[in-house]
């Protein structure tokens, strides 16, 4: 047999066992790179999907970082003063979140304003802020100070239940 001029069918002819045996070297070589290739195509995945998680978790972290800035950056303009920046309060503006009313959306900023609005409003405190006194804790001088609460002129005490339950009212 002249092995130069050899063909796959003439050695399928002559020696069905050695052809028979190449045949079955390959295609177990070819199974197990297969393989190889489908584990690491399934750890791949797993990869994507771990980045991807990662990646959806950090974007939300960053809106809310960005939406705590927004809101930090709304109460200085707002110049609240310190006696109506409650641990409530504040918590209540870091968790609003854009919202829909019918075909408007309504955005974060939108309604961070309206509730420090309604703060401010709540404790009286429209007009100027702080008129110029420092020494009235609640900000404006148009305030009276009776009891350790917040009267403006004419008005009744505002208790922390009644300022509360108006932003519960608006945020509703």
């Amino acid at each position: 047999m002249d092995l130069q001029n050899l063909t796959i069918a003439g050695l399928c002819e002559s020696r069905k066992d050695l052809h028979d045996k190449i045949f079955q070297d390959g295609a177990a070589s070819r199974k197990a790179e297969i393989d190889k290739l489908t584990a690491d195509l399934a750890e791949s995945k797993g990869k994507v999907t771990q980045l991807t998680t990662e990646v959806d978790t950090l974007k939300v972290k960053v809106a809310l970082s960005e939406s705590r800035t927004l809101v930090d950056k709304l109460l200085a303009e707002a110049q609240l003063p310190a006696a109506a920046l409650t641990d409530v309060f504040r918590n209540t503006l870091y968790n609003v979140r854009e919202s829909k009313q019918g075909d408007k959306v309504v955005t974060v900023e939108e309604q961070v304003k309206a509730l420090i609005e309604d703060r401010r409003v709540s404790l009286g405190l429209t007009g100027v802020f702080n008129n110029g006194n420092p020494s009235n804790p609640l900000g404006g001088s148009h305030l009276n100070e009776s009891k350790g609460g917040a009267v403006p002129q004419g008005g009744t005490t505002l208790s922390g239940a009644q300022v509360i339950a108006s932003i519960g009212s608006f945020r509703n």
